[in-house]
């Protein structure tokens, strides 16, 4: 048997090594080259091929971007709808009040709340009321030992709401009353009223209520800003960056 050379080993494993070595990287200048080398007939098939899936990829594109529209509309019309519910529901309250503060009597288990309404804005506010200008009077929440609930006031007469809100601005007691809020506008307050306790100096006035809107008014601007949801105050805090800073 015929012995092989150094010579054809080395050509061997050299050949064997390019073969492994090939980048799978070049399997498109491979097609490239076949697809140089198809005939005329050939190229034509290929592109219009290429030319129909790129029509396909424009229409799915364009498919895409209208559901893409459609869904953005659709995501405005659902906060505007919740907006309408949200004014709805806090129509509704437009009668209540909420009060609270030192100057309420302690809770006791017999007591009348209407009558303790009644006495307190009396006594406190100093203005003329009596039982009928009330609907309904109860303490709010679950009964606790350790703290007085606030009462809720479904007034019979929003003009007797705006007379009580305007004598507390005046007067100034140790007794709070606040407008009754719906969840949402409630917590768009504390966040409004966490920020006032922080820089105190940027409010030109405590922030307040009124007819369900959340009213600041600030040092460094004259304008009154009304507040009522997630959007209005985000656009608040991006027109004074330093309330986001406090």
């Amino acid at each position: 048997m015929q012995g092989t050379t150094d010579t054809e080993i080395g050509q061997a494993a050299s050949i064997d090594q390019q073969q492994q070595s090939t980048p799978t990287t070049n399997i498109m200048d491979y097609i490239s080259t076949d697809i140089a080398s198809l005939s005329k007939e050939g190229k034509i098939i290929v592109s219009t091929i290429v030319k129909a899936l790129s029509i396909v990829s424009q229409e799915k594109d364009h498919a895409i971007a209208k559901l893409e529209d459609k869904v953005c509309s659709l995501e405005n019309k659902v906060i505007t709808l919740e907006d309408q519910l949200d004014d709805v529901e806090q129509y509704k309250r437009r009668d209540t009040i909420i009060i609270s503060g030192p100057a309420l009597p302690c809770e006791q288990g017999m007591e009348n709340p209407t009558d303790l309404v009644v006495n307190a804005i009396k006594d406190k506010l100093k203005i003329n009321m009596n039982r009928f200008d009330i609907n309904l009077a109860h303490r709010m929440g679950p009964k606790t030992s350790n703290k007085d609930r606030p009462l809720i006031v479904k007034l019979s007469d929003t003009s007797k709401k705006t007379e009580i809100m305007d004598a507390c601005v005046t007067v100034k007691p140790n007794l709070f009353v606040n407008e009754s809020l719906i969840p949402k506008r409630r917590s768009i307050f504390t966040k409004i009223w966490a920020i006032r306790k922080i820089d105190r100096e940027l409010f030109q006035q405590q922030c307040y209520t009124r007819d369900g809107k959340i009213c600041v008014k600030l040092k460094i601007s004259n304008q009154k800003h009304n507040i009522t949801n997630e959007e209005s105050l985000n656009t608040f805090l991006v027109k004074y960056p330093v309330l986001n800073q406090s």
